[in-house]
């Protein structure tokens, strides 16, 4: 980290930080050094250090664990959506869902014609976790499933749209932690999976839209099935 001057203590903190992220010199679970190594490495005082990991915590940069020290975390979904009153939980499931559909069809519509082959490649590489003979582990469905469609949104090269999907994988994750314990569910995730790759292998652009939305449409249903949603 490099020192920073007097001005604008805070904000010249909290970009040290984000240009370590950006350039891995930070990684999320990283511990931070102490308050007084932190303070002297950044060349600033520790009253300003501390009111810089306030405005980092808020950001969702950094997480004081009690007994254990400050690390490097990745809050910022969490933090956003509380900050604009949206609570994750069973009711709000299907909103998260549809919002999700919006931007896989989106990005859909944007790379559909445009892959070349070491991306299907790519794509393939997660397809053979579902398509094992042999069964894999729950967190092994689920990292495979969250690669796949991050890499589909990746294709597009919209930073923007690469950053939100980042945003709300956690809570893919959880959700994903949820419904992928029963085998149907992942037959299904199997299914779709292949046929959004078989269509986007075609350039057929009608049928990408529908395999994208047919597969959220599957998800929802899991979920229902899941809290016993009724709308």
């Amino acid at each position: 980290m490099k020192r920073i001057s007097r001005d604008s203590t805070t904000k010249q903190v909290v970009d040290v930080f984000q240009s370590d992220l950006k350039a891995g010199r930070l990684k999320i679970g990283d511990k931070l050094p102490s308050e007084v190594e932190l303070a002297k490495m950044l060349g600033i005082g520790r009253s300003s250090l501390r009111e810089a990991l306030r405005v980092l915590s808020v950001y969702g940069i950094v997480e004081a664990r009690h007994g254990e020290g400050t690390f490097i975390v990745d809050n910022r979904a969490k933090n956003f959506f509380e900050m604009i009153g949206f609570e994750y939980n069973p009711e709000t499931m299907a909103e998260f869902i549809k919002f999700r559909e919006i931007i896989e069809v989106g990005n859909i519509v944007s790379i559909c014609g445009k892959l070349k082959k070491e991306q299907f490649d790519e794509l393939e590489e997660y397809l053979k976790v579902f398509e094992d003979k042999k069964p894999h582990r729950v967190d092994e469905y689920i990292l495979a499933d969250i690669q796949f469609h991050s890499k589909l949104i990746s294709y597009s090269k919209n930073k923007m749209l690469i950053y939100v999907n980042d945003m709300i994988s956690g809570f893919r994750s959880e959700l994903l932690s949820k419904i992928f314990e029963y085998s149907d569910v992942v037959e299904d995730a199997r299914r779709a999976h292949r046929h959004i790759f078989e269509a986007l292998r075609k350039n057929d652009l009608k049928e990408c839209i529908s395999a994208v939305i047919n597969h959220i449409d599957t998800t929802l249903h899991h979920v229902d099935e899941e809290y016993r949603i009724t709308r």
